[in-house]
């Protein structure tokens, strides 16, 4: 092969390289910023005006304790709460149930077998505390809290969503409260790119600008 064409050869993977390390740049620029959300509320059902991905309204088997796996195979690994769950054969949302702890108090813990960009929930709250909702990522750490307005005995429907599909986990605590019609979806607008594609990119540059470089010596050398 020409000297010329070993040096063009070597400023191409030179250019390859540095494309490269710009791509690990703005890689490790993107996990250094928070992905945006937003809250929101709406009317929960019967006349429910906020719809998205998948639903579970809690209808489907009769009042009484709750397994942490019956709804698995509707994507929600588990259902567990502060105290013992239950389906309670009365409702002001859909009919005939909603959930709710043994006390009406304490929490209520969803776990996503995907991870989700949205999720809602209707709340019927009987007295004047507030409840709030927390979404957290596969390691449990805390992406959002959100405090749901409230005034007294109200049912509301609440939700958060986020622009990167990484929510596992769905929290709602509060006094007095039960909830009913949960949605989730995982239709998430930001892909974040795979950190040992990123850096196996790099490599690779990297090794063959090295060897292209071993070569050219080796020519010029047996010359």
């Amino acid at each position: 092969m020409s000297k010329n064409l070993w040096e063009k050869n070597l400023l191409v993977l030179q250019k390859l390289s540095v494309v490269s390390v710009g791509a690990m740049a703005i890689f490790l620029a993107t996990l250094g910023k928070p992905a945006s959300a937003t809250s929101f509320v709406g009317t929960p059902s019967p006349n429910l005006n906020i719809s998205f991905g998948t639903l579970i309204n809690f209808d489907d088997k009769p009042a009484g304790v709750i397994n942490s796996n019956d709804y698995v195979s509707s994507g929600v690994t588990s259902i567990t709460g502060s105290e013992t769950l239950q389906r309670y054969a009365f409702t002001f949302q859909s009919q005939p149930s909603y959930v709710g702890t043994s006390s009406f108090d304490g929490s209520i813990r969803f776990e996503f077998a995907q991870l989700v960009n949205q999720v809602g929930i209707g709340i019927a709250s009987g007295d004047a505390t507030a409840e709030v909702l927390k979404v957290f990522d596969a390691s449990f750490n805390l992406l959002e809290s959100f405090t749901v307005p409230n005034v007294n005995v109200s049912n509301i429907y609440a939700g958060i969503t986020r622009n990167a599909g990484d929510i596992k986990y769905l929290e709602v605590s509060g006094s007095f409260f039960a909830v009913d019609d949960l949605q989730f979806s995982n239709s998430s607008v930001q892909s974040v790119p795979e950190a040992s594609s990123i850096l196996g990119l790099v490599a690779i540059g990297g090794l063959a600008v090295g060897r292209i470089k071993r070569r050219q010596i080796s020519v010029a050398t047996t010359r």
